[in-house]
Parts: C-alpha cells; structure tokens; sequence
C-alpha cells in the first residue's frame, strides 16, 4: 500500500474515531430518559375502571363510597361532640358489651347497601386488586376496606348478642374472607392490611365457638379450611414487593428530583438522615414507606436488591 493509500486509511480511522467519541460524551451529557409517569393499572385499567367491572374489587370500591359518615351519629354534650365512631369501636373491641346502643342499629341498618355489595364480591372469589407501581401512590381504599371488616363484625356482634350464632360467624368469616381478598395481586401493605383484618375477624370469632351449635362449628371449620388453602403465598407477595422497588429506586435514579424521596431510616423510624450502608452496601427507603418493614425488607434483600443499582444510586446522591 503506499503512502497515500495509508494517509487515506489512517484519515478515515481518525474521522471514525472522532464521531464515537463525541457520541459517547453527548451520551454522557445528556440526562438518563424518563420513564413514563407510574400509573396504577392492572391489566391495563385505572382503578376507577374496576367500579364497572365484574372482579369482585369494584364491588368493594362501591361498598367503601356507600358506607355512611360516621360522623353523622355524632353528638354533643354542651360543648363536647361525643364521637360516635368511639362508641362503636368501644362496642367491637369490648366483651363485657351486653347490648346495642340505637345508634349502633340506626348506622349498621344503614351499611346495608355496603354489606350486600361485601357479600357479593366475596362469593364472586375472583378479586384481583389494581397493581401497585410506586410507593408514590396513596392507597386510601385500604383504609375502606379495613372499615368494611369491622362494620361486619359490628354486625355479627350484633347477631350474636341476639342468639344468632350462626349468623354471627358468618360475619366474622366474611370479614376473614375479605382480609385474604384484599392481598391477592398486592403488595406488601396489601399482606399486611390482610393480617390485620384476619386479626380483627378471628378474635370476634374465638369465644363465639364456645356457644356455637355443631352446624355452626361445621360451617367455620368448613371455610377456614378453603381459605386456608387459598390463601396469597407470603413468597409471592414479597415477589411483587421487590419488584416494585427496584422499579422505583431504578426510577429515583433515572429523575434527581425525586432523589429526595429515599432516604435510609433506622429501626423505629424518626429522622430523616442521609443514605447508610449495611456491610458496606447502601441502602435507601423511601420516606413515606412502613420504616420498619420496609428497613428490614432491605437488610434481608440488600444483596439481591442493591447490587445492580448501587453505582448508579452513589451517583446520584
């Protein structure tokens, strides 16, 4: 080859060079795309879709909107409002009641729409909860739901201070069966909620077995059992815990403005501190997460979650 072939060759290899370079420091200087806004959809709907929907979650969306307000039973006495929700949470977690109030009767007469659209979801036994994308998200129909359970108690508890046993563990079986709805395609808060709920109908119905009849006794033992074999896989909803916060911390790292939002927080919770390390690994939280659970959910998972993100995360801090 000579020495013009050469020059040529070598222009063209230094034309070559040039161009991947400034590539990658444009790569460099431009900021990481954004991903599109998290959204909370399952299989494709809004939550609001669910209210039209036949999965057995939209029939507890309507029940949550029908529920009286609490605070339409409340009283005063001279300048003191007696709060009524005090008085029916003193009738659901107190044995020694021996009887109901009028106002107890006038508000779960009125939570009957609610309770009839409960029941029917329940038997559909095809909940699905919308997928949870972001620990951005408010959840308050967790909060609903928790009220259902217990307006279900308060009316089993009723039933059962008239003599109707059966009636009453019927109540409390439909508030366990709504606990174990409520986490199917959820999260961790979802397990979470789920326990509680469970916490709240098996206590109601423990000393209600002391007095119940054998068909009762048959018909408890009957549906604890299905749901017992139904029940969500704990590995299944920690799976989808993980799932959605590595999509977040991924999604912090891809947007600095919400950097801000992960911070790591001791156990017991409190003030916020800059991001720590646990055996040299740095861990984040976001803020508005379950301190506790969520901190121990990181320890446990911290090779598994951390490794892939943690250059990139250093980087953003």
């Amino acid at each position: 080859m000579n020495d013009r072939g050469r020059k040529r060759k070598g222009a063209v290899v230094v034309v070559v060079l040039g161009i991947l370079l400034g590539a990658a420091i444009l790569f460099l200087l431009l900021p990481l795309p954004k991903p599109a806004p998290f959204l909370n959809t399952s299989r494709g709907q809004a939550i609001e879709d669910f209210l039209a929907d036949k999965n057995a979650f939209g029939d507890y969306l309507t029940a949550i909107k029908l529920l009286p307000d609490m605070r339409a039973w409340d009283t005063r006495q001279e300048d003191t409002i007696v709060s009524f929700s005090d008085e029916l949470f003193h009738f659901l977690d107190t044995d020694e009641v021996t009887e109901v109030g009028d106002k107890v009767k006038d508000y779960i007469e009125k939570c009957q729409p609610s309770l009839q659209l409960v029941r029917q979801g329940i038997r559909k036994n095809d909940c699905v909860v919308p997928e949870y994308t972001s620990f951005e998200e408010k959840l308050p129909y967790l909060a609903g739901i928790r009220g259902l359970a217990r307006v279900l108690v308060v009316e089993g508890k009723i039933k059962e201070l008239s003599g109707d046993y059966y009636g009453a563990c019927e109540n409390y079986l439909d508030a366990i069966r709504l606990g174990n709805d409520i986490a199917k395609g959820g999260v961790l808060i979802h397990g979470l909620v789920n326990l509680a709920i469970n916490g709240i109908g098996l206590e109601a119905i423990a000393p209600t077995l002391e007095k119940a009849d054998a068909r009762s006794l048959e018909m408890v033992v009957k549906v604890l059992g299905e749901e017992e074999s139904n029940l969500v896989p704990v590995s299944e909803v920690m799976g989808k815990e993980h799932e959605i916060l590595v999509q977040y911390i991924d999604y912090a790292a891809r947007d600095r403005s919400r950097a801000v939002n992960l911070v790591s927080s001791p156990m017991g919770g409190g003030k916020r501190r800059q991001p720590g390390t646990v055996d040299g690994v740095l861990l984040l939280v976001p803020d508005n997460a379950m301190n506790n659970v969520a901190w121990i959910y990181l320890v446990l998972n911290r090779g598994r979650i951390t490794r892939n993100y943690r250059c990139r995360l250093q980087k953003v801090f």
